[in-house]
């Protein structure tokens, strides 16, 4: 029970910060203050509009848990009641209207949730705002007035400044660079503009605190996650946002709509439009965001980030996925290729050798996707400290990662199964004349990679799990963790408390729990979206091959022929 009251009363104060796009308990009760400061019936419609909100989402179902925890279902709820907090007083006020407002809130906000997230596009204040724009419409056909006449002493922001001094504590909770940059903005266009206007020391509250303040600090801190793009937005969106709000101010329509936040709502909007155009539209996805700031939070801990890569960054490079049978035989048994067989008949030695080559000659072919060269990128400024990989292509070298660790091997290699020597590739074919031989200590060559029933290399895999250990976030990317190894170490990283965050288009993982990151996108999208919001773009580099992958091998020494099966051995 008490767990369940903490839950909701952290939801409840969610909400409210919110509203200064903060997501932490501490910034709704310093945002909670900041309103009282203002009007305590402004303070207490907020509260109440976002308990409402809270507790209607989760009747209603119409929000997902993660959402509701982070006060996303009870902000707008949390706005309106501000506003009709504010508007007690006026000579239309009416409890009733408290009612129809929220009834619209409610329906304009689904009506906007359906039209604007599969654009990844935020609905920000804009059912509040556009519920209350109806009231006043309304209040104003009948003569009355909505605002109290008190209000009007806060017009010189004079009245404001405690608000906004708990405003701005609240937003530091969530981004102190941020909140520095919202500063500047908001000082200088309330000079600026106090100076054009012929205002005195400052502007007016509703260009500098509603309008430049807002939209400076939800680019930066939020929906552009605190990097260097965000702080362009943010000076792009100040100047946006004012030249919308000159224009909606002093023109008939100022005089005919109330700005209030929609010169706010418009200008981020244009701006996220602009950077969606140019970067794409993942930079905008909330789970994106999510898992910047989780990457953030690790490195600031001074704990490593880890990759976890499977076959699904590779098939963005034309490789299909290693298990989808693309590269086997379809009228002979998967068990054929076991590591057991391969030992035991040249048959099976053959088979294998065939699936390997036709996965050797596709990969030889490909070059690193765009989330190869991101993850280079990351790893190049620090932002990772490992990629533990279940591939054998070798496309994260050839993008330009270092500290890459192979559990499955590499197929442009063989080795010998008795002394554990490496080499290159045998003349094309050779398998399907001469069982292949280590020309050192005679035992059988196989292609460097693991199979089923083979155990993966000693040292690859301790390495595996102290990346593991160490790590403050584990990225799963392309991998159902179907095999035990990679549950192992996603099991391994959680245990030492590591954040783990999958990406992977599809069904989700076998390892996934209710408290992990999970974004339904492909690899070559996402990891460009998150290196460019950790300030490191990917930057394309000409791919280099192996020489060892395209190298015929030396030409066989003599060896004593194999008795089975009739196939002749030669020591390669």
């Amino acid at each position: 029970m008490a767990g369940s009251f903490n839950r909701y009363a952290r939801s409840i104060l969610n909400a409210i910060a919110q509203s200064v796009f903060c997501d932490r308990p501490l910034a709704g009760l310093l945002v909670l203050a900041g309103f009282a400061s203002v009007s305590p019936i402004a303070a207490a419609g907020a509260l109440i509009g976002a308990i409402a909100g809270t507790l209607l989402a989760e009747f209603l179902r119409n929000w997902s848990r993660a959402e509701i925890e982070a006060g996303m279902a009870g902000v707008n709820l949390a706005i309106l009641g501000a506003f009709l907090g504010l508007s007690v007083g006026g000579t239309a006020w009416h409890p009733m209207l408290a009612v129809l407002a929220v009834a619209a809130c409610l329906a304009i906000e689904q009506a906007l949730r359906r039209l604007l997230d599969p654009l990844n596009f935020p609905i920000l204040s804009l059912p509040a705002v556009l519920s209350v724009l109806a009231i006043i419409t309304a209040v104003g056909s009948t003569g009355a007035s909505f605002w109290p006449e008190r209000l009007a002493l806060l017009s010189d922001g004079i009245g404001l400044a405690p608000a906004i001094a708990l405003f701005a504590a609240a937003m530091a909770t969530k981004s102190i660079r941020a909140t520095a940059m919202t500063g500047a903005l908001t000082a200088f266009a309330a000079v600026s503009s106090g100076v054009l206007l012929g205002t005195g020391a400052v502007g007016p509250p509703s260009l500098w605190a509603f309008t430049v303040a807002p939209v400076a600090f939800g680019l930066h801190a939020v929906f552009l996650a605190g990097s260097r793009l965000g702080a362009f937005a943010s000076i792009a969106g100040a100047l946006a946002t004012s030249g919308i709000w000159a224009v909606w101010t002093l023109s008939p329509l100022g005089a005919a709509v109330p700005a209030l936040l929609l010169p706010f709502i418009f200008g981020t909007w244009l701006v996220l439009a602009v950077v969606r155009r140019r970067t794409g539209s993942l930079v905008l996805d909330p789970p994106i965001w999510a898992t910047v700031e989780a990457i953030r939070k690790s490195r600031a801990a001074r704990r490593p980030v880890v990759i976890l890569t499977g076959a699904g960054t590779s098939t963005g490079s034309g490789i299909p996925d290693y298990l989808s049978g693309a590269w086997l035989d379809k009228d002979i048994p998967a068990s054929t290729y076991s590591y057991e067989r391969f030992l035991d008949s040249a048959r099976c030695r053959r088979l294998y050798w065939e699936a390997c080559d036709k996965f050797r000659k596709v990969a030889d072919k490909a070059i690193p996707n765009r989330g190869h060269w991101a993850l280079a990128a990351l790893e190049r400024n620090g932002w990772l400290s490992a990629t533990i990989t279940q591939n054998v292509d070798r496309l994260h070298q050839q993008a330009g990662a270092s500290e890459v660790i192979e559990l499955h091997g590499q197929i442009n290699r063989v080795r010998c199964l008795s002394c554990s020597e490496t080499g290159a590739w045998p003349p094309s074919g050779a398998w399907r004349k001469f069982d292949l031989c280590c020309g050192s200590c005679g035992g059988h060559l196989k292609p460097a990679v693991i199979t089923m029933g083979e155990n993966i290399p000693p040292a690859a895999w301790d390495r595996s799990l102290l990346a593991a250990k160490d790590c403050g976030v584990m990225l799963v990317i392309g991998s159902q963790i179907a095999v035990s190894s990679a549950a192992e170490l996603v099991a391994k990283a959680r245990d030492y408390g590591a954040r783990i965050v999958f990406i992977n288009l599809g069904a989700k993982a076998h390892g996934y729990l209710p408290g992990d990151l999970y974004l339904e996108h492909r690899f070559e999208e996402a990891m460009p979206a998150i290196a460019r919001l950790l300030d490191c773009p990917p930057e394309r580099k000409e791919a280099h091959k192996d020489p060892a992958a395209s190298e015929a091998g030396e030409v066989a020494r003599d060896a004593p022929p194999a008795a089975e099966e009739d196939v002749t051995s030669v020591a390669y």
